[in-house]
């Protein structure tokens, strides 16, 4: 047991982050707890990020900054883990912010679980409308353990790394970095990794976190095989659960909806580009298939549902899907 408060390491990975990073850095200035370091990893950036790192590293002993070679943003984050001295690591992207009381809000529970994820607000770049995510556990503080981890990525918690706190000691114990490889997916990977090795996580419905969306941005935009990519994520995933014995069979059989929505939307994005050949391909993916068939003995998908994706039907299924969002959004209007 701790007796005294945690040291939090935030690690900010920067490149040619020059709009964004002075209100990125006043953010944790004005954090209203002070027991923090602040590592601003410069991933080789050609603007003013590096004369904006360097002003607050002189100024602030909390402060220091890393100069590195373009690598991305996954060697960043690794840099700043090497780095880092602090109990607990917190990841801040360079257009993103913290809330004032963001470490003041999740420290307390620091006593209570390994993983402590706050709540975010997404912040849209061009309009500025503010849109809260809604969290899947509806207490103000939820405690949960590892056979809730599909519950977890229901309201994409897991998704992310950025607004949450990770405890250093099982970060170094279980040697867990990002892989450098990856153009996406790095986050859920890290953090399934880190599942694993942690007894109970808490997921407070207080927001602590900005993230400002780029709506032009997104993985069909990052990538050119997105589907071989997805594919690869959600078999990682299911390695890595399977060589858990301390994660429930039930709840490792529950993920299986995860993936099945992640290949879903591999689908419904191929159909929106009219892509009709990558629209197949996904369908009669034996991987794809197999999920399906999962879902199907599980009862948690429609017999059309099932029906018309076992059959090839991707573009019908994505039309009566829209008709299907239309209609329940009106009726949230009249209600």
């Amino acid at each position: 047991m701790r007796n005294r408060l945690p040291v939090i390491s935030i690690i900010i990975p920067a490149y040619n982050a020059e709009k964004t990073l002075k209100k990125c850095i006043k953010s944790v200035l004005r954090q209203t707890y002070k027991n923090y370091e602040l590592i601003i990893v410069d991933d080789g950036s050609e603007d003013n990020t590096v004369a904006i790192s360097d002003f607050y590293a002189e100024r602030y002993s909390a402060v220091q900054v890393i100069h590195s070679e373009n690598q991305g943003v996954s060697s960043a984050r690794n840099l700043g883990m090497e780095k880092a001295i602090g109990d607990y690591i917190l990841f801040l992207d360079a257009d993103d912010r913290l809330i004032e009381s963001a470490l003041d809000n999740m420290v307390p529970y620091t006593s209570e679980a390994e993983w402590v994820i706050g709540n975010y607000v997404m912040i849209e770049e061009k309009s500025g409308k503010r849109i809260y995510n809604r969290q899947f556990f509806k207490e103000n503080i939820h405690v949960g353990g590892q056979n809730e981890l599909f519950e977890l990525t229901e309201s994409r918690l897991f998704h992310f790394v950025w607004g949450r706190l990770y405890d250093r000691r099982i970060l170094q114990q279980y040697q867990l970095c990002f892989d450098k490889k990856l153009a996406y997916g790095e986050d859920i990977l890290f953090n399934t990794h880190y599942f694993v090795h942690i007894k109970k996580f808490v997921v407070l419905q207080k927001t602590v976190y900005c993230y400002n969306c780029h709506l032009t941005t997104g993985l069909s935009n990052q990538v050119t095989n997105e589907w071989k990519l997805q594919k690869k994520i959600c078999q990682e995933m299911q390695n890595i659960l399977c060589s858990s014995n301390d994660i429930s069979s039930k709840a490792k059989n529950k993920m299986n909806h995860f993936y099945y929505a992640q290949c879903i939307a591999s689908v419904e994005r191929m159909v929106r580009k009219r892509k009709k050949r990558d629209t197949l391909m996904i369908l009669n993916d034996s991987f794809f298939q197999n999920i399906l068939q999962r879902e199907k003995s599980a009862g948690r998908i429609h017999n059309l549902d099932y029906w018309l994706l076992k059959h090839k039907k991707g573009y019908i299924y994505c039309g009566i899907h829209r008709i299907y969002v239309r209609i329940k959004k009106l009726k949230e209007i009249v209600q």
